[in-house]
């Protein structure tokens, strides 16, 4: 049976025997086996098995390997099959390449994460323009102590780097609070996408090269935003600094 199927009924393991209605037959099978077949829920057994309870041996779905590769070779031969089945009577309802069928497959899964790194992305900016708030804020409330730190001889690169220091600890803070935060998500996100296409493996360790282009493009995003707000404290005249209130 297919993994999912065994996901869905977890009595139904190796070993375990279950009653199968074929053709308003029943059947006591044995599962011997669990394989990756997509989302479906589909169970397999042999030809023969089935033959025996139905008393028919004629198959509904046939799959073909070609000797030669090549899309215009196997298109081809999926055309002189039909021809040659429909000849003899035999009704061909639909007929498909495993490569087309992949490509589908993958052109949607590569549809998800690309929507899942555009939010990832858009979070990113989200959260730059929401510390490029914070920090010019800050300093704006903070205008008399710039004054003061200019008073007893502090250097514009010296302010700067202040207001770029804080703005580096508070990324870094929300990246080590986003780090945990994000494995139980992923974890959610991977079993519900699983529920939907394919199943989808997760572990609740995240990759550490993941992690750290992340959190470089974190300090990135962080000096960025940081940069107008520690130009502007660099620029008040110390005198309207110190009158500040």
């Amino acid at each position: 049976m297919s993994r999912r199927l065994a996901a869905d009924e977890p009595a139904l393991h190796p070993g375990a025997f279950v009653t199968l209605v074929i053709g308003g037959r029943e059947s006591a099978s044995e599962v011997v086996g669990v394989v990756d077949m997509g989302p479906g829920t589909s169970a397999f057994t042999a030809p023969e098995d089935v033959t025996r309870v139905i008393g028919d041996s004629r198959a509904r779905v046939a799959v073909v390997k070609s000797a030669r590769a090549g899309v215009a070779t196997e298109s081809d031969l999926i055309q002189r099959l039909r021809r040659d089945l429909e000849e003899r009577g035999l009704a061909v309802e639909s007929g498909q390449l495993v490569r087309a069928s992949r490509a589908a497959m993958e052109d949607h899964l590569l549809m998800v994460a690309g929507f899942l790194v555009l939010m990832s992305q858009l979070t990113v900016v989200v959260g730059g323009l929401a510390l490029a708030s914070t920090m010019s804020l800050a300093v704006l409330q903070r205008t008399r102590e710039i004054g003061v730190m200019r008073a007893i001889g502090a250097s514009h690169r010296v302010i700067g780097l202040v207001v770029l220091g804080e703005g580096t600890v508070v990324a870094l803070l929300g990246r080590a609070l986003a780090v945990p935060l994000s494995v139980p998500m992923s974890v959610a996100v991977a079993r519900s996408f699983g529920r939907l296409m394919l199943p989808v493996p997760a572990g609740m360790a995240p990759e550490g090269g993941a992690v750290l282009a992340w959190l470089a493009l974190a300090v990135v995003v962080c000096l960025a935003a940081c940069a107008w707000p520690a130009r502007s404290a660099t620029r008040i005249p110390t005198a309207q600094a110190l009158a500040y209130e």
